[in-house]
């Protein structure tokens, strides 16, 4: 009766360990999986979680494997094809982790942008997520798209497109370069068309009010328009963002589904 549990458990064993990298590679890249503020122990945890709530599916509706998978189980792997293989599962996970982040980096461009425009790219504040300072609208931005990702389901989808992954690229298997390279082109394009939609209205506004201080300092130059316009920017400025927070939310939602789109038709034409 053991024995026979040590069989099962060895022929699950490599399926499982599999799933759980390219779960793994998820986890390195998708928004609030990634969050460096979460303890890596509750990350851990969840993986561990999701892999076993996952690969049962896997196994019970006789999902395709690779050749790396097909060596594993019949006993003919080495090290260096299985650390191969892991990889190969790393860089599946990561590929997904990398589109859903498409849009909240888009969020964060319109935010640095948005800093440069009104003055405030010296008011920096340590962002935890990338170890790094970023500007106060930039991390606002980046929080409000987070709660929109949220909100919007965004979790649930992930974990719904990392099952239909499995049904185009076998465990152990690797995504063509040629069309990850393709779809990482066509998502860069998309974060800058995210950036520069968020960020244009307000980038015109600041042009008008530029122009209107050079008329104002032309007309009367006893006023001080270095600091006057400094704080108008800024008024101006956050007003403008306080109004168009609604539309850029309706941008950052189309950039998700356009995302999701892709996704789900990379992994439905394999």
């Amino acid at each position: 009766m053991f024995g026979a549990d040590v069989a099962i458990i060895e022929h699950h064993l490599p399926g499982w360990t599999l799933t759980l990298f390219r779960l793994a590679g998820v986890f390195m890249l998708t928004p609030v999986l990634g969050q460096q503020t979460i303890p890596r122990q509750i990350k851990a945890l969840l993986l561990v979680v999701m892999t076993m709530a996952v690969y049962p599916s896997l196994a019970a509706s006789g999902m395709p494997t690779g050749h790396w998978m097909a060596n594993l189980q019949e006993g003919g792997m080495t090290i260096p094809s299985a650390a191969a293989a892991i990889g190969n599962e790393l860089i599946n996970g990561m590929v997904i982790g990398y589109a859903l982040l498409i849009p909240i980096a888009g969020m964060q461009l319109a935010g640095h942008m948005i800093d440069q425009q009104l003055g405030l790219g010296l008011a920096q504040i340590y962002n935890p997520e990338f170890n790094t300072e970023a500007g106060i609208g930039e991390q606002f931005l980046y929080l409000t798209g987070l709660a929109i990702f949220i909100t919007f389901g965004g979790l649930e989808i992930v974990f719904g497109i990392v099952r239909q992954s499995f049904g185009v690229i076998p465990l152990g298997d690797s995504i063509d370069p040629a069309r990850v390279g393709e779809m990482a082109v066509g998502l860069l394009g998309l974060m800058m068309q995210v950036g520069v939609r968020i960020a244009a209205p307000l980038l015109c506004l600041i042009l008008l009010e530029t122009l209107a201080m050079g008329f104002v300092a032309r007309t009367m130059p006893q006023l001080n328009i270095l600091s006057i316009g400094f704080a108008l920017r800024i008024l101006v400025g956050g007003t403008l963002v306080a109004v168009t927070l609604g539309s850029c939310g309706d941008v950052y939602t189309e950039a998700m589904r356009t995302v999701l789109r892709t996704l789900s038709g990379f992994f439905a034409c394999g």
